[in-house]
C-alpha cells in the first residue's frame, strides 16, 4: 500500500502529529526552520498513523530501531519497526518532496531478495523544472538510458527523467543503502511507478515482495 501526504496542514494538525514524535524525532524537527520543521513533523506523525493502523497499536506505541547497511551502526541509517516490540512489524519507507510525502508499507513476510532486512523503497519528487536537467541525466543513467533519454522530445524529458531517477532512488532505499552506489549503476525494471500520482509529482516503489501497490489519501 502506499500513501499521499499532504504536508500543508493547519496549525492543530501540526500540534497533534508533534505529540506522536519520540525523543529522536523531536530533535530531528528542533533542528528544522519554518516550513521544513512542520513538513517533517506532518510527515513523521503521518508515519506513526500509518504504522499504528497496520500493526494494530496506537501511534504513540510505534517504536523504531535503526541500522546503516552500509556501516551496520545503530547509532544512524534507516528506521524500521522494532520487531521485539511489534509482533509482525510491516517494512515501510518514507520520502517527501516539497508540500507531499508518500509512505510505501509491505505486510511483514519472507524476504525474496537475498535475505534483505529493508525490503520496500520509495522515492518521490514534484514534477518541476530542472535547470540542469542534462547534467542531472548525465550522473543518473548510464549510457544506453541516456541515449534512450535524449531522443526524446524536450516535452517528456522531465517526466521520463523522474520516472528513472524515482526508480533508482527507491532500489537504493529497498537496500538501505542510500547513494553511496552510483546512479549510473542502479537498475529501474523493478519499480511501480505513478508519473501523476500524488497530483503534479513521478513516484516510484521497489519491494521484495511481489504485485502491485494500491494507492490511498492518507487524511488526518
Amino acid at each position: 500500500m502506499c500513501y499521499a501526504i499532504d504536508l500543508h496542514q493547519p496549525a492543530p494538525v501540526v500540534e497533534r502529529a508533534s505529540t506522536l514524535l519520540d525523543a529522536r524525532e523531536h530533535v530531528n524537527a528542533d533542528a528544522r526552520r519554518g516550513d521544513a520543521a512542520r513538513r517533517y513533523v506532518v510527515a513523521h506523525g503521518a508515519l506513526r498513523e500509518i504504522l499504528a493502523a497496520h500493526a494494530g497499536v496506537s501511534p504513540d506505541a510505534i517504536r523504531f530501531r535503526y541500522r546503516c547497511a552500509v556501516c551496520g551502526s545503530n547509532e544512524h541509517g534507516r528506521p524500521e519497526l522494532d520487531a521485539a516490540a511489534h509482533r509482525d512489524a510491516p517494512s515501510f519507507s518514507l520520502s517527501h518532496s516539497q508540500e507531499v510525502a508518500v509512505v510505501a508499507v509491505v505486510a511483514a513476510g519472507p524476504h525474496d531478495r537475498g535475505g534483505d532486512e529493508q525490503h520496500v523503497g520509495v522515492d518521490i519528487e514534484t514534477r518541476r523544472a530542472r535547470h540542469n536537467l542534462d547534467r542531472l541525466a548525465m550522473r543518473a543513467l548510464h549510457d544506453e538510458e541516456l541515449d534512450r533519454w535524449r531522443a526524446l522530445p524536450p516535452a517528456d524529458q522531465l517526466t521520463a527523467f523522474l520516472v528513472a531517477w524515482t526508480a533508482k532512488e527507491a532500489y537504493l532505499k529497498l537496500l538501505g543503502v542510500g547513494l553511496t552506489r552510483r546512479l549510473r549503476d542502479v537498475p529501474t525494471n523493478d519499480a511501480q511507478t505513478w508519473v501523476d500520482w500524488p497530483t503534479g509529482c513521478v513516484t516510484s516503489v521497489v519491494a521484495a515482495t511481489r504485485g502491485p501497490f494500491t494507492t490511498v489519501q492518507w487524511v488526518p
